[in-house]
């Protein structure tokens, strides 16, 4: 994904806790809320899943961090209107449910709910703390993260 300098500023950057899932979801919403995008269907994306083009494949361990970062999303993202999140968050359950009785291990899938919910309902850390101790990177967030809040 291409973002403009002024758009990453108004959007802010990818939230670094989400990574793993939903990272690219909350970024894109928050750069496209209201503004213009471009769709290039020849573009190539690659999830490496066991499946292919499904979202509700068995995801094992992972499925942890698909709640945690929906709950992100849909209680604190500015990406996505209240509708938007209510429409979106009802399809989710019903993809989870469809996803816990495909799975062939319910029981993990589950056992990982408490978890993933109760670290869903506090917020992701900045991405200063996240991020820190990388060298020239930490110091590029932390010079960004200076710059938006100038412009903010």
């Amino acid at each position: 994904m291409l973002v403009s300098a002024p758009a990453a500023l108004r959007a802010g950057l990818p939230i670094a806790d989400y990574f793993i899932w939903n990272d690219d979801f909350d970024f894109s919403t928050r750069v496209l809320r209201g503004r213009p995008g471009m769709f290039v269907p020849a573009s190539v994306v690659v999830h490496k899943t066991k499946a292919l083009g499904s979202t509700d494949v068995d995801p094992g361990p992972r499925f942890y961090y698909e709640v945690r970062n929906k709950l992100w999303l849909f209680l604190r993202s500015r990406g996505l209107s209240l509708l938007e999140k209510a429409v979106y968050g009802a399809s989710t359950v019903v993809r989870w449910a469809r996803t816990i009785a495909r799975s062939a291990d319910r029981r993990a899938l589950l056992a990982q709910l408490p978890k993933a919910v109760t670290d869903g309902l506090r917020p992701p850390r900045p991405n200063v703390e996240v991020l820190a101790g990388l060298g020239a990177g930490s110091a590029a967030v932390t010079e960004f993260e200076r710059l938006r809040a100038l412009h903010g």
